[in-house]
């Protein structure tokens, strides 16, 4: 997002690699440790961007 990458688009590479480690998971390729892992990473940055997108709407009403 510092980046100019949109919270959307940064939620829907999360996804993706989300979807990526099901698959590797179900195939075998990937342990259960990988899939917990995965998710936790994903949850802490699910928060970063809710805060971010937080911050911005007050940012936004204050600037108004």
């Amino acid at each position: 997002m510092n980046k100019g990458i949109s919270p959307a688009d940064t939620i829907e590479t999360i996804r993706s690699g989300l979807d990526i480690v099901g698959e590797k998971f179900e195939k075998r390729a990937y342990f259960l440790s990988e899939l917990v892992v995965a998710g936790e990473i994903s949850k802490e940055a699910m928060k970063i961007i809710e805060l971010y997108i937080k911050n911005e709407r007050i940012n936004n009403l204050l600037n108004y």
